[in-house]
């Protein structure tokens, strides 16, 4: 497995880890800041298999919009 793009939303409390599975395959990983701990800790569990990378890339923008409520531009 392999994380091939990592994109962090504006305010820099979540981020998205996208990784290429040796299926060829992808998962989405979300991680939020931790303030306290001064950390990225993981909110999600490999809970998506997507088949492509763009899907993946697309996925992971609305899961960043929705937990954020920031607008995402690559």
């Amino acid at each position: 497995m392999d994380i091939i793009k990592e994109i962090i939303e504006p305010g820099n409390q979540y981020k998205a880890q996208i990784i290429k599975r040796n299926n060829g395959l992808f998962n989405i990983e979300i991680f939020k800041w931790d303030e306290e701990w001064k950390c990225w800790s993981q909110t999600t569990r490999n809970v998506s298999l997507i088949d492509t990378e763009g899907h993946a890339i697309s996925v992971a923008l609305e899961e960043l919009r929705n937990r954020s409520g920031k607008d995402i531009i690559l």
